[in-house]
């Protein structure tokens, strides 16, 4: 049976005064959480995926993210506002 706990309202209500760290902590739970409706399972040490590739894909995704970003910023400092 899946938990139902609403981690996005818990996320919200601790933000307000937490740190960073526990941020990351509370963002962790909400994606275990999603993974677990849409999967139906979470990672564990006995995940049969191959981890490396996911990672590495993930990587990749970060590189595109990173760099649309530096080009967002090196658009708006060229622009003549």
């Amino acid at each position: 049976m899946k938990p139902d706990i609403n981690w996005k309202a818990l996320n919200e209500e601790v933000r307000h005064w937490e740190s960073t760290t526990t941020y990351v902590i509370a963002d962790m739970k909400e994606r275990e959480a999603f993974g677990l409706q849409k999967y139906g399972k979470v990672l564990h040490e006995h995940t049969d995926e191959d981890m490396l590739q996911h990672l590495y894909e993930e990587l990749l995704d970060g590189a595109v993210y990173i760099k649309t970003l530096i080009n967002q910023r090196n658009q708006r400092h060229s622009d003549p506002s």
